[in-house]
């Protein structure tokens, strides 16, 4: 699906100044067509649960790029030196850890689903228990390991075991 912006070549036109229409374009930017990117062969498709990609999108720049490299790496069904598995929901799910100025960030994905790659959640480690993961954060990861386990099954079937 393609979105188109909201605006027309007219209503761009007759704007005044040239930082008018810059402020148009900026305030419609999420809305300009975009083209998707083909994978390749052997890659498999990354999807993003509930608030997991805004939420990662918020990280500094530094952390995003080694997160996104991990889970890159996940796509071509590596494992990053970076993942480590999570806790909890059985196997086949993992978490990135980076730290930043003094912030633990974390992003949990599942592996286990033959044709894709789901990130379920993207955080700021804040835990007031020290080390520990708050239980907030536990609860989410499982729950949305769930719904990603439905949009598997009716996108690609049933998981064969």
């Amino acid at each position: 699906m393609l979105a188109r912006a909201p605006w027309n070549e007219r209503q761009v036109c007759e704007t005044a100044s040239r930082a008018s229409r810059l402020a148009l374009i900026s305030q419609n930017w999420d809305n300009l067509i975009w083209v998707r990117r083909v994978l390749a062969a052997d890659e498999k498709p990354l999807h993003w649960v509930g608030s997991a990609k805004r939420d990662f999108l918020s990280f500094p720049a530094a952390v995003k790029e080694d997160m996104g490299n991990a889970l890159g790496i996940a796509q071509f069904g590596g494992t990053a030196p970076t993942a480590k598995p999570w806790k909890g929901v059985g196997p086949g799910v993992l978490e990135v850890v980076e730290s930043h100025d003094g912030n633990a960030y974390r992003a949990v994905y599942t592996v286990r689903f033959e044709k894709a790659v789901y990130v379920l959640h993207a955080f700021q480690k804040k835990s007031p228990s020290g080390i520990r993961t708050a239980k907030r954060d536990v609860d989410l990861v499982a729950e949305r390991l769930k719904t990603a386990e439905r949009d598997y099954e009716e996108h690609h079937g049933k998981q064969k075991r």
